[in-house]
């Protein structure tokens, strides 16, 4: 069975042009679920009530970015 599907003629076309098309709706799908959680790690400290500020620090932290005051 697999050998046959290695021999059909069209398989090495089909292969070349599914892979990349897989591995960029692979990492787009993993930015919008990176952003959800972002988007949903905001919405629960707006909930909190954090000021505007303080979700900016705290976030930037994460990011191990520093800020020059």
């Amino acid at each position: 069975m697999l050998s046959d599907l290695l021999n059909h003629p069209n398989i090495v076309p089909i292969m070349i042009f599914s892979i990349p098309i897989i591995a960029i709706v692979v990492g787009c799908w993993s930015d919008v679920t990176s952003k959800k959680s972002n988007n949903a790690l905001k919405q629960s400290m707006i909930d909190r009530g954090m000021s505007a500020d303080e979700i900016t620090q705290v976030l930037d932290a994460g990011r191990g970015k520093k800020k020059c005051k």
